[in-house]
């Protein structure tokens, strides 16, 4: 296998779980909740990619994800592109033992940095919606990602190690 073509495999362990995610969305909906998981999608990724293709694997990311929300066009994918460059600078960090701590941590980092956009342009909110919504969204995306990290984890190490790819050393 290509190494640049790492990051379109990387993409392909990450579809499902987004497809997942928008199908849970659609069932928590009538709590306002949203089942957000592209931080914890691009953990174990970043770990068997290079810079360039860590940031090219965040793009197609946000974009596939902000397809079907109410975020403006390129804003998620801009976002996560800038996590990605800073997630990839930590890599030794991300490889620590405490892994589904980085995966928790950059899912609520990456929600913390959407919402903004998506609940402006959904409708007017007031001062105690955002006070109740923007913290409770994240707390749930942390949840999410702390219940989901575990199996996402091993179903993206199986098939990017059965590709041929291998854990990154750089530091």
């Amino acid at each position: 296998m290509s190494p640049s073509l790492g990051w379109l495999i990387a993409l392909a362990t990450c579809y499902p779980w987004l497809l997942a995610g928008d199908l849970l969305s659609d069932l928590t909906a009538t709590w306002h909740l949203l089942v957000f998981l592209p931080g914890t999608l691009l953990v174990t990724p970043f770990l068997y990619l290079r810079t360039w293709q860590a940031v090219l694997l965040a793009g197609c990311v946000g974009l596939a994800f902000e397809a079907r929300r109410p975020i403006a066009p390129g804003t998620f994918a801009l976002l996560l592109m800038i996590v990605s460059v800073v997630a990839v600078a930590w890599r030794d960090r991300l490889n620590s033992k405490p892994a589904w701590l980085a995966g928790v941590t950059l899912n609520m980092l990456a929600c913390a940095l959407a919402l903004p956009t998506s609940l402006a342009q959904t409708q007017t909110w007031t001062w105690s919606q955002w006070i109740w919504s923007y913290p409770l969204e994240i707390t749930f995306a942390g949840l999410v990602a702390f219940i989901l990290h575990r199996p996402i984890t091993a179903w993206q190490t199986r098939l990017l190690e059965h590709s041929g790819m291998h854990k990154i050393q750089e530091t």
